[in-house]
């Protein structure tokens, strides 16, 4: 071959160039010209990324290059005329890690603990397809937030506890503990697509310091969300998986605490709500429990991670164990009613004792306080036949009407 073939030029080596030397260029003009460090993103961008994606497809493995080399073509059926150049980016950045020799313990839930994860394939069987795009979403995340991307390496990492809490960790060798404490930066994904309240969102805890200074012109939010195709797609596999979530399956949070700002006591009450409205509380993650909190104190998000998981996981056992006692409670007044009840000698006997019961409760425009909440308003709709759904409340810190069960809603 007497001249250097086009792709070589792409990459802007020379034809006698190493597959090392190959793998370089390819990292830096890949980062140069990536749309998610672009400012101002245009199709000529999106084009020479895709450019630098099939050049590098082709010299980049050895078997294609040789071909190429002596014929300058590229056969219609080989994978790398149709790969995208993202899939392409993603494959060179997240690989298998090299593991370190090391005992396992699923004792620390920690997510900064390289010992509490498993490393995963990207190309293999370890991530399926329908993971892919998501994992691909924080990879871009991290090439528009990290410095020296090009010299680093990205690991993807699954939570052996939290088997639905992902990490992608972007690091300088060796992978290890001090690449999460010193040299890395990680990002975190729950998964969990048919839980109401979860945005598909990756998660950045990293202090703002450690980001590059291009990441101030950038929307970060953005570049974190998942793109809905993406989730909607991830949400029907799992939809197939598990069937549709049941009539009552923990749903958004949409209450909230009267008052401001973070105090003992509107903690307090916040954590005896979402206890009584998720039942699954104690399974969820202490992330995804500070960020339901922040909600319903209607805090800035972050607010709450500097209160200990261990600190903020008590106080939630402290409230399951009360739930517990009310629900207790409540049955055995209830049962109480049901022996009361089989005395009575007539259905409309029964009948006039219950309207007259009932009567001693709310009714329309009575003053009323919400439990566990301890929220006040007036009520709007009354159905004491309905316990589920009796009284339409209307608060008088201005949040949405909202209905509630007999047992939750008493006279102020």
């Amino acid at each position: 071959m007497s001249e250097a073939r086009p792709l070589y030029a792409v990459l802007g080596v020379p034809a006698d160039a190493s597959q090392d030397t190959i793998k370089k260029a390819y990292r830096g003009l890949a980062l140069q010209h990536h749309p998610d460090r672009q400012q101002n993103q245009s199709a000529s961008t999106e084009e020479a990324f895709a450019r630098i994606a099939f050049a590098y497809e082709v010299l980049g493995q050895e078997q294609r290059r040789k071909r190429y080399d002596l014929t300058g073509e590229v056969p219609q059926s080989d994978s790398a005329l149709g790969r995208r150049a993202g899939e392409t980016f993603l494959a060179e950045y997240v690989k298998a890690a090299p593991k370190v020799a090391r005992g396992v313990t699923q004792a620390d839930m920690s997510l900064h603990n390289l010992a509490n994860y498993e490393v995963l394939e990207v190309d293999g069987r370890d991530v399926p397809d329908y993971m892919r795009g998501i994992v691909m979403q924080g990879l871009n995340y991290l090439v528009a937030v990290v410095d020296g991307m090009e010299e680093k390496e990205v690991v993807l990492l699954r939570h052996f506890v939290m088997d639905q809490m992902y990490a992608l960790l972007a690091y300088s060798a060796p992978l290890d503990d001090d690449a999460f404490a010193e040299r890395g930066y990680i990002i975190t994904y729950y998964d969990h697509p048919l839980q109401a309240g979860i945005r598909p969102t990756w998660s950045d805890q990293n202090d703002p310091s450690h980001r590059s200074g291009r990441a101030l012109g950038l929307d970060l939010s953005r570049l974190r969300q998942i793109d809905p195709a993406v989730f909607e797609r991830r949400r029907m596999v799992a939809l197939e998986w598990h069937g549709a979530p049941a009539a009552g399956a923990a749903r958004v949070v949409e209450r909230t605490i009267p008052g401001e700002g973070l105090s003992p006591e509107r903690l307090r009450l916040g954590i005896h709500a979402l206890v009584h409205f998720d039942q699954d509380v104690e399974a969820r993650t202490v992330h995804h429990v500070r960020r339901e909190l922040e909600r319903l104190l209607r805090l800035e998000e972050h607010s709450l991670d500097s209160v200990g998981a261990t600190a903020l996981m008590s106080q939630i056992y402290e409230a399951m164990a009360d739930e517990e006692e009310n629900v207790e409670e409540q049955e055995d007044e209830l049962s109480a009613n049901d022996n009361v009840a089989e005395t009575q000698p007539s259905g409309d006997a029964r009948l006039t004792d219950s309207v007259a019961a009932k009567a001693d409760g709310p009714t329309v425009g009575s003053s009323v306080v919400v439990h566990p909440t301890g929220r006040r308003g007036v009520v709007l709709l009354a159905f004491p036949e309905d316990p589920e759904l009796t009284y339409k409340v209307q608060f008088s810190d201005g949040s949405p009407d909202d209905w509630f069960r007999q047992a939750d809603v008493r006279l102020a």
